[in-house]
């Protein structure tokens, strides 16, 4: 395929749903400012106020305690990994028996900012979810009264209640404790935030397009509120069932920091937020109309995912803007495969004939997408170069090595044919010794190879999985290179007269 290039193109690559750009600037961070941006259905976050700092440590330390679970192996942060996004990166986390539980694990992140909690929606506060959680046969399989019993047994801990509640640890104390903590858990300050106040540079163009399409899609209907969701129940997706098909109505989940909680929806059947975004799309969105660039227009086609850039980066939502009467700056050319250079003279012709002004310049795409890769492609080579000189410079000194051991063990090797050792047996006496070496030397390199080729893989956006296999196949070539180096020396000696050796010697 060839690009030319025309006249400029203002056009901007966008998909059905450009809607995860969104995603970056509604994760918390910076400080907030003036309001100006007039009324939005979103609110910033506040922060956190009027909560007394001995509870919010006295709750963080009962928040990571697992004597709050049956069998003192579970805590609340065994799900809800404060360190990170408030959750897991499980589709499902494992109770307290080591069951799946049946519901992807929420964030506890902004959770006292939801009217609803849970996924069924069937709790109102945090002190009830808290309760219900020690109850629950499948997750902590306690109770506030039995975790209690534990806790007053500490008395370290009951010395921290007093001090804090002034009295001795109780159900209540027990409970406020642990959802003061989690009402401290609030992330205000994000960029998206800080857009809402009056910060217009906050958000980039691209996130700001992604905002309004978000509002011209209809998703503002459910998400929307200071947590952008988690007041509502709903339905599935408005437009096809997503993930399992029970419960039937699930609480409208909060899109606050929705780059950092995948797994998505309540069985974290989606991987990815793009996949999240792909399926709460439009069954049939030919026709239906969208707002995007301060502009309205109807869907006409939608595309399949590509790639518009290397696989370091995810595939990006994009949205084609097709302009009937306007310039375009480049034109996609699909040639016959051995056409190419008629194509490109034809080209040419026409090109000077409409716009004369102009040289005409192409290019190929796939040397385009190449150059993407330049990195790798010189890594490549460097590494086959490398690999090549160092099994040349091993092979060389085991040889030596080979060459020096039948030197030193002439007479031994004489001693054992005479006394009826065969071919077989000489050479793997001779071999023994060394594949022990590089079987040592494999077992050191393996796990290296594996690290430093996992940190690498790291920087792509799609990427393999390294199998065992690649590395027992890689350990099965050095052996059998290491056998071939060896084998003319070993065989010559085994094969020598034992008169002559043991004459020699």
């Amino acid at each position: 395929m060839t690009m030319v290039p025309w006249l400029p193109f203002p056009g901007r690559k966008a998909s059905l749903l450009a809607l995860a750009v969104l995603a970056g600037a509604l994760t918390a961070a910076g400080p907030t400012v003036r309001s100006s941006s007039g009324a939005e259905p979103i609110t910033p976050i506040p922060a956190p106020a009027g909560l007394d700092p001995r509870r919010v440590a006295l709750g963080e330390q009962l928040f990571r305690d697992p004597r709050l679970s049956h069998d003192n192996t579970l805590s609340c942060g065994s799900c809800h990994d404060t360190s990170t996004n408030g959750a897991s990166a499980n589709a499902q986390d494992r109770g307290v028996h080591g069951l799946l539980l049946p519901l992807n694990t929420p964030t506890v992140f902004n959770a006292a900012l939801n009217f609803r909690l849970n996924w069924e929606g069937n709790v109102r506060s945090l002190e009830h979810e808290a309760e219900a959680g020690l109850r629950n046969p499948a997750i902590m399989a306690s109770s506030a009264e039995k975790a209690l019993v534990k806790i007053s047994a500490d008395e370290v801990m009951t010395q921290r209640f007093r001090v804090t509640y002034g009295r001795a640890p109780d159900v209540p104390a027990l409970l406020n404790a642990i959802t003061t903590y989690e009402r401290s858990l609030l992330t205000p300050g994000s960029r998206f935030d800080r857009w809402l106040a009056g910060e217009t540079s906050a958000i980039s163009p691209e996130e700001l397009s992604g905002y309004q399409l978000f509002k011209s899609f209809g998703c503002i209907t459910c998400h929307q509120g200071v947590n952008v969701g988690g007041n509502l129940l709903q339905h599935h997706g408005i437009f096809r069932t997503l993930g399992t098909p029970a419960p039937k109505l699930v609480r409208v989940p909060s899109l606050r920091n929705v780059a950092a909680t995948a797994p998505y929806f309540h069985d974290g059947s989606a991987a990815t937020l793009h996949e999240a975004v792909r399926q709460m799309g439009l069954k049939d969105p030919l026709g239906k109309w969208v707002s995007a660039w301060k502009k309205r227009g109807h869907i006409i086609a939608v595309l399949k995912d590509y790639h518009t850039q290397s696989l370091h980066e995810p595939i990006k939502p994009i949205m084609l803007d097709v302009k009937e009467y306007e310039d375009f700056g480049v034109i996609m050319v699909r040639t016959q495969p051995g056409n190419t250079k008629e194509a490109l003279t034809s080209l040419a012709k026409v090109y000077k004939d409409i716009n004369p002004d102009y040289p005409f310049a192409f290019q190929f795409v796939d040397e385009e997408y190449k150059k993407l890769y330049n990195s790798e492609l010189i890594i490549s080579k460097l590494s086959v170069l490398f690999a090549t000189l160092a099994i040349l410079i091993s092979c060389l000194g085991l040889l030596g090595l080979v060459i020096f051991a039948s030197e030193q063990r002439t007479k031994e090797i004489g001693i054992r044919k005479v006394l009826g050792a065969s071919l077989a047996q000489i050479i793997a006496l001779f071999s023994k010794d060394f594949l022990q070496l590089i079987l040592l030397a494999f077992l050191i390199a393996a796990p290296l190879a594996s690290y430093f080729l996992h940190q690498w893989l790291q920087d792509f956006a799609y990427k393999i999985a390294i199998s065992w296999w690649i590395f027992a196949l890689a350990g099965s070539i050095s052996i059998l290179i290491a056998l071939l180096t060896m084998s003319y020396q070993a065989i010559k000696a085994a094969t020598a007269n034992p008169v002559k050796s043991l004459r020699a010697e």
